[in-house]
């Protein structure tokens, strides 16, 4: 407590806390007075919010806002912020149910909210979340939308995508286009709201007793994006039968050919494939070689040499050598492990 940068970092801490009005500085009398009305008598059993100032033994600090490292901070902070997001019309609306076979997973309840919010709970519904053609673009000769309604309705979306993988790619395709949607844009968003219609109870189904092999696929979408001809990322991640990880991003970089974007995109799996590898050794579970599947050869070979590529993942991973393989699966081999209740 000598050094004189740490008293000075703890000054500050307890500036912040004047600032922020975390506590106040009251008479015992008036902490005897309000927990003996509580029932905590005098001393045993006392669970008030109350701090004791060695220095003035006759005061006591009464505490308005949780603090890190107190056990009532986290509990504070979920209550706060769930009290928040509830007034700004968000809903938890995640659903889990436990069987003797497994847990299933869906937001079924959320879904007919949005559905509802946003006036699409009548209608057809259609069989797929998005059109393979045309891909969308900027649309700039396109009629613009109400951009605040066209954002809530991607919103909604985001949160859905927490249990239902199969959205993942047109949701994040039509979010491209918030800063200035159109008529075009607005019709593939309620496409994706046609689809819930009809899969309101799709969601993940956990198997009980089933392995916990890490396995991961990736795959990518070649110049898919028509405005910049950048490739999309997509991959997933099974512990065993368990669907556990998934994404669709559109890569930083321009690829010049479909192995060069397979690769990128082989890359980021086996980044996000070792970072999971390390925080399940937390858990007890060590793991050797994890398959990597992918339906590009040539990416697979890329992967296998020190080419001149600006995403090295896959062989630069320090500590990790002969821990992956990459194999080969044909596009219709994939696994869908999105499940209808």
């Amino acid at each position: 407590m000598a050094d004189s940068a740490w008293i000075e970092a703890m000054q500050e801490e307890l500036h912040q806390f004047d600032r922020l009005q975390v506590w106040e500085l009251v008479d015992k009398h008036f902490w005897t007075r309000t927990n003996q009305a509580r029932g905590y008598g005098k001393t045993k059993g006392m669970k008030s919010k109350y701090l004791v100032d060695p220095d003035l033994q006759t005061k006591f600090y009464r505490l308005w806002k949780a603090l890190f490292g107190l056990k009532q901070a986290p509990r504070a902070w979920y209550d706060e912020l769930s009290k928040f997001l509830i007034s700004k019309g968000f809903s938890k609306g995640l659903q889990i149910h436990q069987s003797p076979r497994g847990i299933f997973i869906n937001q079924a309840k959320y879904t007919l909210e949005i559905l509802k919010k946003h006036g699409m709970e009548k209608g057809q519904s259609i069989g797929t979340p998005m059109a393979t053609k045309p891909k969308l673009d900027a649309d700039l000769s396109g009629e613009p939308v109400d951009q605040t309604d066209y954002r809530s309705k991607i919103g909604s979306l985001m949160y859905l995508t927490s249990s239902r993988p199969d959205i993942v790619q047109a949701v994040c395709y039509c979010a491209r286009y918030q800063a200035r949607p159109t008529e075009k844009h607005l019709k593939e968003v309620k496409r994706i709201f046609r689809y819930l219609r009809g899969t309101i109870h799709m969601g993940l189904w956990y198997p009980k007793g089933s392995g916990f092999e890490l396995t991961a696929f990736s795959d990518v979408d070649h110049a898919g994006c028509v405005d910049t001809r950048k490739s999309t990322s997509g991959g997933i991640q099974f512990l065993g039968d368990k669907l556990v990880s998934w994404m669709s991003k559109k890569q930083d970089c321009t690829a010049m050919s479909s192995a060069e974007a397979e690769y990128v995109a082989l890359s980021a799996s086996c980044a996000q494939v070792m970072w999971m590898r390390t925080q399940l050794q937390d858990y007890g579970f060590n793991y050797n070689k994890i398959p990597l599947y992918c339906d590009s050869q040539s990416a697979i070979a890329i992967s296998c040499t020190r080419a001149s590529l600006p995403y090295h993942a896959i062989h630069t991973r320090k500590g990790y050598k002969g821990q992956k393989e990459a194999k080969t699966v044909k596009t219709d081999k994939k696994r869908k492990k999105t499940s209808q209740e």
